[in-house]
């Protein structure tokens, strides 16, 4: 039988189009190994415990449906949300639903939602090839997670655990302290919240790993991750500055606009000035008209008095006459 060996993808996962928020999602940084590794192993069946919007279930479907893979995937998940995950509506097992209508109606995949203990008794033991567990991130859970569903994993299986990374506080890091000190594994801790991936019963597909020269090869997942993750924030503040121009050229706009109104007042104002000045000069023009005919009426008024003694003088001087002998 012909080694596997471990190639380098470099898929487009057609997910982020219904959903760009995956492709800077928490587990985003993984989706690279994920991919390659289902490629490497071709496993015949793989379990998710923890889907929430698809991040890491879209990565496992891109390579099935990329490469043709003989995998069924199966994502478990109440869809309601959780302490860490907060809480949310239908609208994301919708989306979810969608998605794998819409990217993956080929892919043998499905989507139970319940918990992860209902679903439990649906599987043999050692039947899942890939057991991905992503539930709530407190020790006790995680705890319940892989202890309830350890017997479920095949001879030579994977168990990948996701948020391990100590910083993130969470009690699946110390639960992944304590269990991967018992068992060969993998580890990426340095970015995405951390991966965990766990040889629980036998290191098969390690040794395969090491003796297709892939180890040395896994830092550049992270480099790959974090380059990505750089280039979209890149991006992202690329668009955050056009858009700000955007709003300063319609500011700008605004600004001249203003400033043509103003200039229209201005002008406007200036008119009325220009009529208010010729209606004072108007009324100064009546005014001193006004003043000339009353002048001119008070002459006339003192020639009138002047009219009327005379003729005073003339009346009295006639009636002399006649009074005299």
């Amino acid at each position: 039988m012909t080694p596997p060996t471990w190639q380098l993808h470099d898929p487009t996962f057609e997910a982020d189009g219904l959903n760009p928020a995956l492709a800077v999602s928490p587990w985003s940084g993984h989706r690279g190994f994920a991919y390659d590794w289902l490629a490497f192993m071709r496993p015949r069946r793989v379990v998710e415990l923890g889907t929430h919007y698809g991040c890491s279930l879209f990565a496992f479907a891109q390579a099935v449906k990329d490469l043709g893979l003989p995998t069924e995937l199966v994502a478990i998940d109440t869809w309601e949300g959780d302490d860490h995950a907060g809480r949310y509506d239908d609208s994301v097992h919708a989306l979810v639903t969608r998605t794998v209508a819409t990217c993956f109606p080929e892919v043998p995949l499905q989507l139970r939602r319940e918990t992860f203990a209902a679903a439990r008794p649906a599987f043999a033991p050692g039947s899942v090839d890939v057991l991905h567990i992503d539930g709530l991130h407190t020790l006790e859970a995680v705890t319940a997670d892989y202890e309830g569903w350890r017997d479920a994993v095949a001879p030579d299986g994977v168990v990948f655990f996701h948020d391990v990374a100590p910083d993130t506080g969470y009690g699946s890091a110390t639960f992944w302290a304590s269990l991967k000190a018992h068992h060969p594994h993998l580890e990426f801790l340095a970015h995405s919240f951390g991966l965990g991936v766990l040889f629980p019963r036998g290191d098969r597909w390690l040794r395969a790993l090491q003796e297709a020269g892939a180890t040395p090869w896994l830092s550049l997942y992270r480099h790959r991750a974090e380059a990505r993750l750089f280039a979209r924030q890149l991006a992202d503040r690329d668009a955050q500055l056009a858009e700000r121009w955007a709003v300063m050229q319609r500011m700008e706009a605004m600004v001249a606009d203003r400033d043509t109104a103003l200039a229209g007042q201005a002008r406007l104002l200036e008119e009325r000035w220009a009529v208010m000045q010729r209606m004072e000069a108007m009324i100064a023009d009546r005014d001193a008209a006004l003043a000339g005919q009353a002048r001119l009426l008070e002459e006339r008024w003192a020639v009138m008095q002047h009219m009327e003694a005379l003729i005073a003088e003339r009346d009295a001087a006639l009636a002399a006459r006649e009074a005299a002998p």
